[in-house]
């Protein structure tokens, strides 16, 4: 007889151990690998009552530094004011200390938006809970995020909490879930209308105020500390980018048919769309909060500006994949766990490493249209998994799914 703790901390031993063996991958040596100085620079320069989105304060940068003066001559820094904020606790500390800082907590931010996932998705089985949270775990978008200083384990959370708001109409939760999505707005085009859509046709209200109430002070607070020059309203200064160093469906059809890439984008991504209208037809948002995670997967494919590490918050529809596999037996089962590891592990690391040889991110772009092709076998799953509870009045209501007993 397994005694209850060791039964509960099981699924979490094969995740320790790929944590460990990739520790050298989340943690390099060189502290200036990526964007990590891009980010302490910003926030340095927010801290200290400086603009990052003034030219003149990128004159005279030395070593790893000089890069950022000659790309901001033209590409001017490209987030929100209110991004700054996040980076300026680290900007206000020296270099090194702020870099460590900086790394440790996307860490921690990445552990935490995974335990997040596995308690908002809760998995029934100790192997196929152990499976999950190695995916997650092993996945490019994890790693390359860690690695290379992008806060993308904050919008995971972002998602999920969005998610979980709806479920329960937590107003908190939904506020707090919009407000980490801003970090990257235009990653999220399209959840932003689909969700606003939502919202007002099951006239959640307290949710609308609550977060409008949300991005407002954050929005006020940003541009207050940071004002954005009228001249970056003309996007097109950094959104003037070569298409294949995007992940999109756009640099996908640019491979197959550079001079109509707009028309192979729009065919590649047919059949992902309508099997997410399908989807969401069977599991609509009065039933479940599956909408979240569809949006935000066809949200990726189509914006003009997105990479492979973004990827990281597709992984809630890979976490359904191996949830439909528990009610599953059988070859099905088999099928649907294998399916699992190779959209969220095998193919992601493959697409990574073609676009190197490619020259483009072409292949990666392709990563959301195939999660998307799985949507038919999780739809029964995530009605159950993400249904909504309606809330008494000022209350949140009860998790939406009591704990599963683990089964060996």
């Amino acid at each position: 007889m397994i005694p209850p703790v060791t039964q509960r901390l099981r699924p979490y031993i094969p995740f320790l151990i790929v944590l460990v063996i990739e520790a050298p991958l989340l943690w390099p040596s060189d502290l200036f690998l990526g964007d990590w100085h891009n980010f302490w620079y910003a926030g340095h320069l927010v801290a200290t009552g400086r603009s990052p989105y003034e030219v003149a304060n990128y004159a005279g940068l030395e070593g790893p530094f000089h890069e950022l003066e000659v790309e901001r001559t033209s590409l001017p820094w490209p987030y929100p004011p209110w991004t700054g904020l996040f980076l300026a606790p680290f900007g206000a500390l020296p270099l090194e200390v702020g870099l460590v800082a900086m790394h440790a907590t996307l860490v921690v931010l990445g552990l935490a938006a995974i335990l997040q996932l596995a308690r908002q998705v809760r998995l029934g089985g100790a192997w196929t809970g152990a499976l999950a949270l190695t995916i997650a775990a092993a996945s490019q978008p994890f790693v390359l995020a860690t690695r290379t200083a992008h806060f993308d384990a904050a919008l995971l959370s972002g998602v999920l909490f969005l998610a979980a708001g709806w479920q329960r109409e937590s107003a908190w939760r939904f506020a707090l879930g919009a407000s980490l999505l801003a970090l990257k707005p235009h990653l999220f085009v399209l959840l932003v209308v689909v969700t606003l859509v939502a919202v007002v046709a099951r006239r959640r209200w307290r949710l609308l105020i609550a977060a409008t109430a949300a991005l407002a002070t954050l929005a006020a607070v940003g541009i207050a500390v940071s004002p954005m020059p009228a001249a970056l309203a003309d996007a097109q200064s950094w959104l003037r980018i070569d298409i294949g160093r995007v992940a999109t469906v756009w640099a996908a059809g640019a491979m197959i048919a550079p001079d109509l890439w707009g028309p192979a984008g729009l065919a590649l991504l047919a059949i992902p769309a309508l099997l997410a209208v399908r989807a969401l037809r069977a599991s609509p948002p009065a039933r479940s909060a599956l909408f979240v995670f569809v949006a935000t997967a066809l949200s990726l494919v189509i914006v003009p500006y997105v990479h492979s590490y973004d990827h990281f918050v597709l992984l809630p529809l890979v976490w359904l994949v191996v949830r439909a596999a528990e009610d599953r037996h059988g070859w099905p089962r088999k099928a649907m766990l294998v399916a699992a590891v190779v959209v969220g592990v095998v193919l992601p690391w493959f697409a990574y490493f073609a676009d190197f040889n490619a020259r483009s991110e072409g292949p990666s772009g392709m990563v959301p249209l195939v999660t998307l092709l799985l949507l038919p076998a999780v739809v029964g799953t995530a009605t159950v998994a993400l249904s909504v509870r309606r809330a008494t009045v000022g209350e949140d209501a009860p998790d939406p799914e009591r704990p599963r007993p683990l089964r060996s």
